[in-house]
């Protein structure tokens, strides 16, 4: 039924042998439970909006839906949620007194109800397995043809499938990525922005941004945001875009799905360290930041930059980093012509049967693309919202707790269902941890910020310090519902003091920068640079703490 009103009768019978059977069962599930939420006075039966029968009711908007679902990249949510309006328009005006409750109430009382619906039909169409997308989109782009030759091009879709596998590029391609580790490369950038606060420790300089916070912020870490617009959604093609990595990466089948994200307009110094943000998506921030990482990196490769001639020719390869200094004199700072999407990396200090330790994991060779096998802290994640209430998920505070439990713990991402921006709080492993901070136990803290000069995205910085050993020991001896489970984006490094692996890697607390770079891979370019802002910036803090 949802189906049938995205593409239209006719049609998701076409598609229909291709299409996972699932899919509508999602969406109906979800479109039920949005209906059962609906607060008292708004009384619905959900097919009302999507049941049409065998008659297409498409409108200007819901055909510009349908267009925008054949190409192969997310529609935007103000598609979606017009694309509903107009069917709302419509059984308004076709059933007048005798339709549900819904129809005949204000529009300013439904729209925010019909944008949690939109959320969910956008999040679950870009979780559904890529045949069922591409069997959508080949129907809805082919429209116009006679059954006979839909048929066809719908039988040709096993071509289309094979173009998501792995070719003999992906080599090339992950070599390319791979020159992250040349020092040249680093070099380069931390010359080109040296005018910026870049982090520096024990003679090495890390192509990073980074802006400490304040003292009078630091333990309220939802400071940092500044105010959040949460009624525009990045356009995309308003700034420089370039799908060749997503699309790199989608051959492969890595970087995920498509969600709604938190992006930055500008990050602020003073008086406080605060990010104004609006909603983007993890794809645009992919095409408009990650792309200038892909593009440095795969462009390095034909230049040698130990010399000023290599330099040269480099600079004028980055079309793409060009044309953002021309949109913004201050790309570090200001997120004009891009998606800055906006990311949050966590140090995690805690204390085992031995003492003080730091976890630092390296990042998968084959579950990620950019930045595999490089360092990283965790929890570290994407800032975005998991349901539609987008101004209850707009804290970086709620958005630690989910991932905490995702990365340490491997609990699952919510379908498109949730509607509850705090499903995870009854959690049993989260209601320890809040039991830790409430008892003075733990501390939560803001560290500062951080903008890759890579790509130009902006991290926020945070240090979770667990101060009883019972923490560890409670997680590693926690079996199955309670012992840790690191997401498979990680693998464990050994223990370097032991040398045997653990469930979860620990670096002994040093005092002093360079014995932390002695025995652990923590080198410019051996750590992801948002990550290097975070374990730095946390590590200051906690000498602090540690004195104290």
């Amino acid at each position: 039924m949802v189906l049938e009103w995205l593409i239209g009768y006719s049609l998701t019978r076409l598609a229909d042998p291709l299409l996972d059977p699932q899919l509508e069962r999602k969406l109906r599930k979800f479109a039920d439970d949005w209906a059962a939420s609906l607060p008292s006075g708004f009384s619905l039966e959900f097919r009302a909006i999507f049941d049409s029968g065998e008659q297409d009711l498409a409108g200007a908007a819901h055909s510009r839906l349908r267009q925008s679902l054949c190409q192969d990249r997310s529609a935007p949510m103000s598609l979606w949620l017009s694309s509903l309006k107009e069917r709302w328009e419509q059984v308004r005006a076709r059933l007048g007194d005798d339709a549900d409750h819904f129809f005949q109430r204000p529009w300013s009382e439904v729209e925010p109800h019909l944008e949690k619906l939109a959320f969910g039909l956008n999040r679950l169409y870009q979780e559904d397995p890529i045949a069922s997308r591409v069997a959508i989109q080949t129907a809805l782009g082919r429209q116009g043809l006679k059954l006979d030759e839909a048929v066809a091009l719908l039988g040709a879709l096993t071509s289309r499938l094979e173009e998501a596998k792995p070719d003999d590029s992906s080599e090339q391609m992950k070599k390319a990525v791979d020159r992250f580790s040349e020092h040249a490369i680093h070099e380069f950038l931390t010359a080109k922005y040296r005018n910026y606060p870049l982090l520096q420790k024990a003679g090495h300089t890390y192509a990073v941004a980074v802006y400490p916070a304040k003292d009078s912020q630091r333990q309220n870490p939802d400071s940092v945001l500044g105010t959040l617009d949460a009624a525009t959604l990045y356009a995309p093609g308003t700034g420089v875009s370039c799908d060749e990595y997503r699309m790199h990466a989608h051959r492969i089948s890595l970087e995920g799905y498509n969600r709604i994200t938190f992006a930055s307009r500008k990050l602020a110094c003073e008086p406080r360290i605060s990010l104004d943000c609006y909603l983007g998506s993890y794809f645009d921030t992919l095409d408009t930041c990650d792309a200038l990482e892909w593009e440095l990196l795969s462009q390095s490769m034909h230049f040698d930059c130990r010399t000023q001639a290599g330099i040269k020719g480099l600079e004028s390869a980055l079309p793409l980093r060009n044309s953002i200094h021309s949109a913004s004199p201050d790309p570090v700072l200001n997120g004009t012509g891009r998606c800055a999407g906006i990311a949050v990396s966590t140090l995690l200090a805690f204390h085992d049967a031995e003492g003080l330790r730091l976890l630092v994991h390296r990042r998968g060779p084959e579950s990620v693309l950019m930045h595999r096998n490089l360092s990283h802290v965790i929890p570290s994640f994407m800032f975005q919202p998991a349901t539609g209430e987008f101004h209850q998920e707009h804290s970086v505070v709620n958005n630690f707790y989910r991932e905490y439990l995702e990365e340490l713990f491997d609990r699952p991402e919510p379908g498109g269902s949730q509607l509850d921006p705090k499903y995870f709080y009854s959690d049993p492993r989260l209601v320890y941890l809040l039991e830790l901070l409430e008892q003075g136990d733990a501390i939560l803290e803001l560290t500062g910020a951080a903008v890759s000069l890579f790509s130009f995205r902006p991290e926020v910085c945070l240090l979770l310090y667990i101060k009883t050993p019972e923490w560890f020991q409670r997680h590693l001896d926690g079996g199955e519902d309670f012992g840790f489970k690191i997401c498979n984006e990680f693998t464990t490094i050994p223990n370097l003091e032991k040398d045997r692996p653990l469930p979860i890697g620990r670096i002994k607390y040093c005092d002093d920068d360079e014995e932390y770079l002695e025995c652990a891979p923590l080198h410019p370019t051996e750590i992801v640079p948002a990550g290097a802002a975070a374990f730095w910036l946390g590590a200051e803090r906690l000498r602090v703490l540690q004195e104290s």
